[in-house]
């Protein structure tokens, strides 16, 4: 495995990327990372690496580039419990939008193809709280992934700042489709994971979600302290290998 930052060009601003290949030629499945709402950190890259260890082409894209006031290396160096973490994130937070968000993840994903490790491979979306958001709203929006799997994505069924809900993009999906979500969050709660799985069900898109009793936000995250949780970040991480390698094989098997 081999990992290194690249620079893409969006919409003219520098938007610094980690990206993780698996050892060899390949051709290899793709799989656009989205970050959580404190950027490209420890656990974001180590998920990347995680996944090029088990053959998938893994790229980062740092969304929040289009804010010059920090480093993607300055803002996710912050320490877990310095206050500045999270007030630094919810200053980047707000200056997102879906059709940033959109033109990001798209431009990630054309870094992906023009890898020759990658190439015209199937390439997928995953992503973690705010990239659990553009896990499912990238897999309506878009016909360019092969599969989405989103981790406990924040205002699925919600819209911000005058953008509408990812949720209202859900009648376009055509790609693969999982989630995974804990008991124990709030954003999204189990009502809200119930009302995005019944509205999915209305439309006839197929889809699994997986919900996994005692987790809380972020229970995946092993850098932080306080939310991991060691037997459904196992878990879940065996079932999204088990759920990518069938969607993102050169001949999609069913999802489970």
């Amino acid at each position: 495995m081999a990992s290194t930052w690249t620079t893409i060009d969006v919409d003219g601003s520098a938007m610094e990327s980690y990206l993780a290949l698996p050892e060899g030629d390949g051709p290899f499945p793709g799989v656009v990372v989205a970050m959580h709402a404190y950027g490209v950190d420890a656990g974001v890259r180590r998920f990347c690496d995680d996944l090029a260890l088990e053959g998938f082409a893994a790229i980062a894209p740092y969304l929040y580039h289009r804010n010059t006031g920090m480093t993607v290396h300055e803002f996710s160096s912050i320490p877990f419990g310095d206050p500045r973490r999270q007030e630094e994130a919810a200053v980047r937070r707000s200056i997102t939008t879906l059709e940033t968000l959109h033109r990001d993840t798209l431009a990630a994903l054309a870094c992906l193809r023009e890898l020759p490790q990658v190439g015209e491979s199937p390439v997928g979306i995953t992503g973690f709280c705010l990239g659990g958001r553009v896990s499912l709203y990238m897999a309506g929006a878009s016909d360019d992934f092969a599969a989405s799997a989103i981790f406990y994505g924040t205002d699925m069924n919600r819209g911000r700042a005058g953008d509408p809900a990812p949720l209202a993009f859900a009648p376009s999906i055509r790609c693969a489709l999982a989630g995974f979500f804990g008991s124990e969050d709030q954003n999204p709660s189990p009502a809200d994971v119930d009302e995005v799985d019944r509205e999915l069900d209305r439309l006839g898109i197929p889809h699994t979600f997986y919900r996994f009793e005692g987790a809380p936000h972020a229970f995946n995250d092993p850098f932080n302290p306080v939310r991991w949780t060691p037997a459904p970040a196992a878990e879940s991480w065996r079932l999204l290998l088990d759920f990518f390698r069938g969607a993102l094989s050169p001949t999609p098997q069913p999802t489970r």
